[in-house]
């Protein structure tokens, strides 16, 4: 069987022709190679993949669904924040584990949303919190945000007192699948305060 590892060629390289691990590249000056395989862990719509989950959040719109094709990790030193924007999270029965020194990791602020679903209930998405400030949280919301939850577990832990998922201001959270979980000296996995509203089904 033939397998190419390399070399320049004039036309494309058939994929099955490639040894594993490489895939066809085209080259500047219009010849054809071959290069080892890009691993793609997040995907948004159908043709836009990036290597890094970071890559995805950066990237991704309002209206528009970051699919998590391989396991994952986010480093993060600030609060990530969604704001004026409606995005999906979907698992797709990966583990994301997300390691950050921020008081809190996610933060969805004005008009801004977040659904997280996993349709095979075996994704996660793993929190890490690696400062030292009490009373944080794996996601924080305010004003007259939503966070959805409708497939997967969220894990929030941390050393220091906190919550997993902090429901704060006119905001809501709407739960009708998945598990919400804590580890380490956190207290609670969701607290409901001020005048947030909560729907469990």
């Amino acid at each position: 069987a033939v397998q190419v590892y390399g070399g320049t060629f004039y036309q494309k390289v058939p994929p099955e022709y490639c040894a594993a691990g490489y895939e066809p590249k085209e080259n500047a000056d219009g010849t054809w190679g071959v290069v080892t395989e890009t691993t793609y862990v997040a995907q948004i719509g159908d043709e836009n993949k990036y290597t890094t989950l970071s890559e995805a959040l950066t990237a991704v719109k309002d209206g528009e669904t970051i699919k998590v094709l391989a396991p994952a990790t986010v480093d993060m030193a600030e609060t990530y924040e969604i704001t004026g924007k409606a995005i999906t999270l979907d698992l797709n029965g990966q583990t994301v584990t997300w390691n950050s020194s921020a008081k809190n990791m996610i933060e969805i602020g004005t008009d801004g949303g977040l659904t997280i679903q996993d349709a095979t209930d075996a994704g996660e998405l793993h929190f890490v919190g690696t400062g030292t400030t009490s009373y944080g949280s794996g996601i924080n919301t305010l004003g007259n945000s939503s966070l959805s939850l409708t497939g997967g577990t969220v894990l929030y832990e941390h050393g220091e007192a906190g919550y997993g998922l902090n429901i704060t201001g006119s905001s809501t959270f709407t739960m009708t699948g998945g598990t919400v979980k804590i580890a380490g000296a956190v207290n609670y996995a969701v607290r409901l305060a001020s005048t947030g509203q909560c729907q469990l089904n």
